[in-house]
Parts: C-alpha cells; sequence; structure tokens
C-alpha cells in the first residue's frame, strides 16, 4: 500500500478496505435513497424515472449493491451519481428530508475513483 502525504485527500492512495470506513455515513445515505427507489414502484416509476427519460431520452435503472458480489458496490454508486441532477429533483418532487449537499457529491465522485 502506498500512502502520499500531503493535505490534499485526491493524492491519498488508500486500500478500499479503508476508504470503504471513511465514508459509511454516506454510502449509508446512498443506500437510503436507493432503497426509496427501489421498494417503492411508484416513487421510481411516477418521479425518478420521469426525470431521467427527460433527461436521458430512455430508461436508466439504478443498481443495488450486493454484498455478494465484490464489484457491485461501485456498480450502484456509479449508476447513483449518473442519476445525480435526477435523483435531486425526485426527492423534491416527494419531499424527502433526504439531501446531499454540494460537498458530498465530489466525495461520491472522489469514492469511485478510490474503488
Amino acid at each position: 500500500m502506498t500512502v502520499t502525504t500531503t493535505t490534499d485527500p485526491r493524492h491519498l492512495h488508500l486500500s478500499r478496505a479503508e476508504v470503504i470506513p471513511r465514508y459509511n455515513d454516506l454510502l449509508q445515505k446512498v443506500l437510503k435513497v436507493m432503497n426509496l427507489f427501489k421498494r417503492s414502484p411508484t416513487k421510481y416509476d411516477m418521479y425518478l424515472q420521469k426525470y431521467v427519460k427527460e433527461d436521458t431520452g430512455k430508461e436508466l435503472s439504478l443498481i443495488l449493491d450486493c454484498r455478494t458480489r465484490w464489484n457491485s458496490l461501485l456498480a450502484m454508486i456509479e449508476s447513483f451519481r449518473k442519476l445525480k441532477v435526477c435523483i435531486d429533483k425526485a426527492m423534491i418532487d416527494i419531499g424527502s428530508g433526504t439531501k446531499f449537499s454540494d460537498l458530498e457529491w465530489p466525495k461520491i465522485k472522489y469514492l469511485i475513483d478510490s474503488l
């Protein structure tokens, strides 16, 4: 393992096992939103897919993490980040109290780059 000594966290090279605990709260928040849409076909179709179709012209689905698949966490976070704008709009329409700040989205990107 190589660790660079710098104050900029983007230059820190850590293994997946070391990165995940640092982002546990953020991952739990992402999972909460993913489960909100996956468990409610109404919210998923009426709110999220409406914005996805407007934005991309086709249906794109969210990918949930599966603990038995080693690469599914990365796929989940990438699909979540890809639908960032649509998720934000749908969360506003639903009236959910869960919101992602402008500081959390770069952390999600950094987590993707780390994995």
